[in-house]
């Protein structure tokens, strides 16, 4: 259970400072494009 909650808090604090890098807004719609 510690492994998933661990796991869950990482995410949102990697796309957290990814926002915050990028400087824009989060869009939760975002799909990235493949090339």
């Amino acid at each position: 259970m510690r492994l998933v909650l661990n796991a869950v808090r990482n995410k949102l604090i990697h796309r957290v400072c990814a926002v915050v890098h990028n400087g824009k807004k989060y869009d939760k719609n975002y799909t990235p494009v493949l090339a």
